[in-house]
């Protein structure tokens, strides 16, 4: 190992406990389908993250750093997101369901977490690259594992692809293209940096070539009008345009080279012809195309170390690196542009048709880019507009918006959670003082960061431009998609802010402010502010612990209800005793007892889930189908017809309803039977369950 190597190494400890903790957590969330769940919040990651906080907090010292003005604004910074972090609980006082409330407000807890772990340690650039670089690092292996493992180990195209575009790993497509993205910033800068090593380097460039052609075999049409704005925001933030530009090109070089391969998967599989071999062809074009970056990259950083280049060739480099991206933008031109076949107007109305229309969509053999825009985003944006319009000031609470778009759809193809929109997310959910609260915390954290770009050396500035970018990108496409509400895409979007926000230079002079190993003690927080920090963090980790243990019973109960249901029921119990404002435990504890016709429990039990969820459709549904099997008619139909109230567009409920009407009796079994039937095909087949 050269030296260079070994002092890279030996700076993994710059990066502290917090940093190693919360790189472990987030590609572990990367890796298990993005830490998305009902009980990811309350996860080991999420546990882990706050203790390390806590820990963070208890070290001294702990600093805001910087001249009196920045403090200031660090101040502000710190007080507006604990704000907000208040009111998503505080939400849970006018939310429709509470304990969705509490699951979205546990998640944003744990992303101030995520940004309050770094923002309080002491980078160095050097120490910010490491992390950049193991971040890389493990976003590129869990793609080449996934990859590997459709096409050469014991995994099948058929499992890896869903309407032939890679599933795995976090299980919704757009989701996995973002994650690939935000790995590819960092890694174009790491291979740029002439101070890197050359094996490292080479390394980056690798995988900034693995991770764009893994989105582009993801065809994700936000990514492919998105990637324009996100590369606008990389150049502007950018210390060395040249560079980064050249270091941009080997890997777009690389992916256009094998593109035909790429887009061919997704045009096999929506011909509905067998895909493997199409894949496969696609594996071997990527690992090709990468080791091809990769000697690229080696020979550039070779030259790079043992030549000067003069000004001009400089430039003139940079100038071919722009020249490649203006191609590869320039084909992506001429790809839409073919799709319009000389009839802007035409393809604006029909696509406009398509967007308003919604699913199911029908592509008619076209590439899935320049193809029919059909989603179901315009109705859950208008739903969000409409709940903000109602509730302006306050909003309708913390991730409760599927209650609303649930009686607003027009279909039951689409159940969704989610507004698809980040800025919708919170002026719909969280209102005017939510949006305010975030805007100012993550606002002024831009602020400190465009002024560490400014006053560090081209390097340091360089790594706060790439965290800038990341950040900016997971936004950009979070505008039009549900990516905060996925862990394993917010969490290092936060952590890179938090780092951007508080880097410093690698020793002398820079210009921040921060130069001393240990800072005065008027910059340090104050011991009182630290004390009640630390116990914020502990209450937080006793929330996150009890909604854990709460889930914990509910998954022990649902392990053990066969064998023995006695002891399953009394799980359902232990976990609503811990989990105050859920209607989930006595849900479960109704629907096993309707199944194994113990009606007096299963009443009980969905009256008890009622009475925290009033607005659960479900839970009529079941009470409605309990009913049925004691015989109470005229209460079954009351109850369905309330289901039915609350979700008008399902089919199923519908026709249950209408046999009840008719004279006959609804079979409780089948009717569920179809419920697990279309939960696995929306859970299997359909990005926006």
């Amino acid at each position: 190992m050269s030296v260079a190597v070994r002092s890279w190494v030996h700076r993994l400890r710059g990066i502290g406990l917090g940093g190693a903790g919360l790189l472990v957590v987030v590609l572990v969330w990367g890796r298990d389908g993005g830490g998305f769940g009902i009980d990811s919040v309350v996860s080991w990651g999420a546990l882990l993250a706050a203790l390390l906080l806590v820990l963070t907090i208890a070290r001294p010292p702990v600093t805001l750093g910087g001249p009196s003005g920045e403090r200031r604004i660090r101040t502000v910074v710190l007080v507006a997101l604990v704000a907000f972090v208040a009111w998503n609980y505080l939400s849970l006082q006018w939310a429709d369901v509470p304990s969705d409330a509490l699951i979205g407000s546990n998640k944003t807890a744990v992303y101030a977490v995520c940004f309050l772990l770094p923002w309080l340690w002491p980078w160095r650039a050097n120490d910010a690259l490491v992390f950049l670089g193991l971040f890389v690092l493990g976003v590129s292996a869990i793609g080449a594992v996934e990859l590997a493992h459709a096409t050469i180990g014991s995994g099948s195209a058929r499992a890896y692809l869903q309407d032939g575009r890679p599933l795995p790993p976090i299980g919704y497509v757009n989701a996995n293209v973002a994650l690939w993205m935000m790995g590819f910033w960092p890694a174009v800068l790491i291979g740029s940096l002439r101070r890197v090593p050359t094996v490292i380097r080479a390394s980056m460039i690798a995988c900034a070539a693995l991770l764009l052609e893994l989105s582009l075999l993801g065809e994700s049409r936000g990514w492919f009008f998105l990637t324009p704005l996100a590369v606008g925001l990389f150049l502007l933030t950018a210390r060395q345009r040249m560079r980064v530009t050249l270091g941009m090109a080997l890997p777009l070089l690389a992916c256009v080279a094998v593109v035909g391969p790429l887009l061919r998967v997704y045009e096999v599989a929506d011909r509905g012809e067998p895909v493997g071999a199409a894949l496969d062809s696609a594996a071997a074009a990527v690992w090709v195309s990468t080791a091809g970056a990769a000697l690229a990259g080696l020979a550039w950083a070779l030259v790079d170390r043992r030549t000067t280049v003069p000004a001009r060739v400089h430039r003139l480099l940079g100038f071919a690196g722009m020249a490649a991206l203006v191609l590869t933008f320039a084909a992506g031109g001429v790809m839409l542009e073919r799709s319009i076949d000389g009839h802007p107007q035409r393809w604006v109305d029909q696509h406009w048709a398509d967007f308003t229309r919604g699913y199911p969509v029908d592509h008619e053999g076209q590439l899935r880019f320049t193809g029919s825009l059909g989603t179901d985003r315009y109705l859950q944006w208008r739903v969000a507009v409409s709940e903000f319009r109602d509730h302006p000031l306050i909003g309708i609470g913390s991730d409760n918006y599927a209650v609303p778009y649930t009686l607003m759809r027009n279909t039951d193809y689409i159940d969704a959670r989610y507004p698809h929109s980040t800025p919708l997310r919170l002026l719909s959910q969280l209102g005017l003082v939510g949006t305010v609260l975030f805007s100012l915390a993550v606002g002024l954290a831009v602020l400190l960061a465009l002024r560490r770009r400014r006053r560090l050396d081209v390097v340091g500035g360089g790594v706060v431009g790439v965290c800038l970018t990341v950040f900016g990108y997971w936004l950009l496409h979070g505008s039009i998609d549900w990516l905060w509400e996925i862990p394993a895409l917010a969490a290092p979007a936060f952590a890179l802010l938090g780092v951007g926000a508080s880097l410093r230079g690698d020793g002398g002079a820079d210009d921040v402010g921060v130069t001393e190993a240990r800072p005065p003690a008027d910059h340090r927080i104050a011991p009182a502010l630290t004390v009640v920090a630390a116990m914020l963090v502990v209450g937080l980790l006793a929330v996150l612990g009890v909604c854990w243990a709460a889930e914990r019973y509910a998954e022990a109960g649902l392990a053990t209800w066969r064998t023995n249901p006695a002891r399953a029921y009394a799980l359902f119990e232990r976990s609503a005793d811990l989990d105050r404002v859920g209607a989930r435990p006595f849900l479960l504890e109704g629907s096993i007892a309707l199944r194994r016709h113990d009606l007096p429990r299963a009443d009980t039990a969905l009256r008890s889930a009622l009475a925290r969820e009033p607005l659960n459709w479900y839970a009529w549904m079941q009470l409605g189908l309990a009913d049925v099997l004691a015989g109470r008619r005229q209460q079954a139909a009351e109850h369905l017809d309330r289901a039915q109230a609350l979700n008008p567009a399902d089919t199923i409920l519908r026709a249950a309803r209408k046999q009840l009407r008719a004279g006959g009796t609804p079979d409780p079994e089948a009717i569920n039977a179809l419920y697990l039937k279309e939960l696995n095909r929306r859970l299997g087949g359909n990005p926006h369950f």
